[in-house]
């Protein structure tokens, strides 16, 4: 099990990162650092997360970010750089010129890969911006642990919609914290927009839900809604209402836990697209 994990997984069907969309992405004069690092569990005497980032150099922003329960793998990484090309956190989709990682060799299978889409790689021990960067999530969160101990954990679980009232009145409840919280953004020097907040629908999901956010539970959760919005907007780059596309990312993060059918999906959907598109 942990040598399939290891093992570079690409290809549309199998992985986020596919060479053949990634190579179609505009390409700007842009230099990126990517890694990962562990953080201790806080609140918990024992355990580490590992922490993926990819920083922009140009403005100093996270484009992409990632927890995981494990040492991660070379396809833990390459999830990570697609994230921050196909889907950033800031800015539009693109790649970058150059992408500086640092010096692992489990690293190592996926260079061929980005040099093929066009990506300059560059392999150092120091990578100064990403270190600055994840030093001051550590810090920051540190004090934010202290501060709100026990706030934002599992005595929100809720009960599941059983109408698309409901459905509905939960997205925009979720719509709300996701505004709230915005965890991801405490990371950047600005506030993620509201045509961003997509991105934490699968997060507000497993908190309503009362799961772990972290995990591969969560990593899949979060790999499914994405993907669907992904198909939803893609290739002809259609703009969703801010709101029907984190609609479109919570429902589809209840469909990935099995907690709703396919068929109950599209219709909360279609419900969701008739009330919040007028």
């Amino acid at each position: 099990m942990t040598e399939a994990r290891h093992k570079l997984k690409l290809g549309k069907g199998v992985a986020f990162f596919v060479k053949s969309q990634l190579r179609r992405l505009p390409q700007e004069k842009d230099i990126w650092e990517a890694d990962f690092l562990p953080i201790p569990k806080l609140g918990s005497k024992k355990g580490s997360w590992w922490m993926g980032m990819v920083i922009s150099h140009t403005d100093d922003f996270v484009l992409a970010t990632v927890l995981v329960e494990q040492p991660p793998s070379v396809n833990d990484l390459a999830t990570l750089v697609a994230h921050a090309m196909r889907r950033p956190l800031m800015e539009s989709a693109h790649r970058p010129a150059i992408l500086y990682l640092r010096d692992k060799p489990e690293w190592f299978e996926l260079l061929p890969h980005l040099k093929e889409i066009g990506i300059e790689v560059v392999v150092q021990d120091l990578l100064p911006k990403w270190d600055e960067a994840f030093k001051e999530f550590v810090q920051h969160e540190s004090q934010h642990h202290h501060r709100n101990k026990g706030t934002y954990a599992r005595n929100t679980v809720r009960p599941i919609p059983e109408t698309p009232d409901q459905w509905l009145e939960e997205i925009l409840l979720a719509w709300s914290d996701a505004e709230k919280v915005q965890p991801v953004s405490r990371l950047m020097r600005s506030e993620l927009e509201d045509a961003d907040l997509f991105h934490l629908a699968p997060l507000i999901c497993l908190k309503f839900r009362g799961k772990e956010l972290t995990g591969e539970e969560a990593q899949t959760v979060t790999e499914v809604a994405l993907a669907n919005y992904v198909v939803n907007t893609e290739p002809e780059g259609i703009d969703l209402h801010p709101q029907l596309a984190f609609a479109l990312c919570y429902v589809a993060a209840h469909l990935a836990l099995d907690l709703v059918d396919e068929q109950t999906a599209s219709k909360l959907l279609d419900y969701c697209e008739e009330q919040l598109v007028k």
